[in-house]
């Protein structure tokens, strides 16, 4: 089977938070409960900041061999970028934190994807 690849536009080195989506609803949840103790404005972060190429390289790790696709960046720097961090409501975390790793959340990703097409598969049958 032909290995495909992703060939990046950027050097892959911005950094970005994810949250998987359980964890996303929860939070939501979490805040609806407490929004009377909490900021006007509180970001909902994984506080964990990964690179585009780190991302990428997990992605690839973690998916089934026929799914399987390496990321390449250019080695050419791009120009710099400032980090906004999330502003972090100090009350909000005391209520909520999320649970799900990044390394789970893409695995239970590719589970999700994997029961699906062999659910289409027995149903095409």
């Amino acid at each position: 089977m032909e290995r495909h690849s992703i060939e990046a536009i950027t050097d892959g080195r911005e950094s970005r938070q994810f949250l998987y989506v359980d964890d996303c609803a929860r939070a939501i949840g979490t805040a609806m409960q407490h929004y009377n103790e909490l900021e006007a404005v509180t970001d909902i972060s994984s506080n964990q900041w990964v690179t585009l190429r780190q991302i990428a390289a997990l992605i690839d790790q973690s998916a089934p061999p026929p799914l399987r696709c390496p990321a390449s960046f250019p080695e050419v720097q791009a120009a710099a970028r400032a980090r906004v961090a999330p502003s972090v409501d100090v009350p909000f975390y005391r209520y909520w934190q999320p649970t799900v790793s990044l390394a789970d959340g893409i695995a239970r990703l590719f589970a999700a994807h994997t029961a699906a097409h062999t659910a289409k598969s027995k149903d095409e049958l």
